[in-house]
């Protein structure tokens, strides 16, 4: 499966403080297998990369490959080793790896429970930063055109401030997504995110 999302966005930018121009690029080649009836295993390729006008350009590419278990009826149990390079105008290149755990509780049609989390190891100038990172989702629907998504994550992200700067992003988000007439959706987000630089 291939996806590739592009965004051309001129406003106010958190990292970089001030209002801007910020074009990013998303890309991912995943491939799912079906070992057996309740095993499936999975790898992905994905890149993404922020050019913000007038600062630093900051890229991310990562290699995901895990395995997960269907444990019963509704729920499935897994893992995943993450390996990836951040890489940011005039900073030199950080390695990272994370080990994560998996799992997903599907009650019902309308109702979706995600977890996946784990500890990253983040290598720069000759240190291992070690911190925990996470994503958890619910998704509800219910009515066919009608949505409800309610996600809170952590990961680290490359400053487009500050050289040689990094963060954790740690925040939740709710989101509510409605169809009209089978072509048009609309869609309202809001959430809180707490960056903390190193």
């Amino acid at each position: 499966i291939f996806k590739s999302d592009y965004s051309h966005v001129k406003g106010p930018n958190r990292d970089v403080n001030t209002i801007t121009t910020t074009d990013n690029f998303w890309n991912s080649l995943a491939f799912n297998y079906d070992y057996s009836d309740k095993t499936k295993l999975n790898l992905t390729f994905a890149q993404n990369a922020s050019l913000t006008q007038d600062f630093q350009t900051t890229s991310q590419y990562e290699v995901r490959s895990g395995a997960d278990y269907q444990i019963l009826p509704k729920t499935r149990l897994g893992f995943q080793g993450v390996a990836g390079v951040l890489a940011s105008s005039d900073t030199p290149l950080q390695y990272y790896q994370q080990m994560r755990v998996l799992g997903s509780y599907i009650p019902t049609q309308k109702l979706n429970f995600l977890f996946n989390g784990g500890v990253q190891f983040l290598e720069f100038s000759g240190t291992t930063k070690v911190d925990p990172v996470f994503s958890l989702g619910v998704f509800y629907q219910p009515f066919p055109a009608t949505s409800f998504t309610l996600s809170a994550f952590r990961n680290v992200v490359g400053s487009a401030s500050l050289e040689g700067q990094d963060y954790f992003a740690t925040g939740i988000e709710f989101s509510v997504s409605q169809q009209f007439f089978q072509r048009v959706l609309t869609s309202v987000n809001f959430g809180y995110e707490n960056d903390s630089y190193f």
